[in-house]
């Protein structure tokens, strides 16, 4: 039976294990042996020592959650590129204009 992980607060599954205890803190978290792992985006703790399905709102929440951390990453990951291409216009001595209209150009080429 699998050791799952709970944030005490959201009644979230967090993580958890199939062997040894799952480290953390019981203040803000409890673990639980459950017959499987819980759908994370359809199932909360109880708060007893068992899951029940998620309220309407608990999953438009978590949907919500999960599409800003994607739009997080995302902008991230467009940092990113953005600095690597400047640093890689900088060493090649290439203005940043020109390398940003030769990159897009590539880009649209794909």
């Amino acid at each position: 039976m699998p050791k799952c992980l709970f944030d005490r607060n959201t009644g979230l599954f967090v993580s958890g294990t199939r062997f040894d205890d799952v480290p953390h803190d019981p203040a803000t978290h409890i673990q639980i042996e459950l017959r499987g792992f819980p759908d994370r985006r359809g199932e909360r703790w109880d708060g007893a020592q068992d899951v029940r399905p998620a309220t309407a709102q608990e999953i438009a929440d978590f949907e919500t959650a999960e599409m800003e951390e994607r739009a997080r990453a995302e902008l991230d990951d467009a940092r990113m590129l953005k600095a690597i291409a400047l640093w890689v216009a900088g060493k090649l001595s290439i203005p940043p204009a020109q390398a940003r209209d030769e990159i897009k150009a590539i880009y649209k080429g794909l």
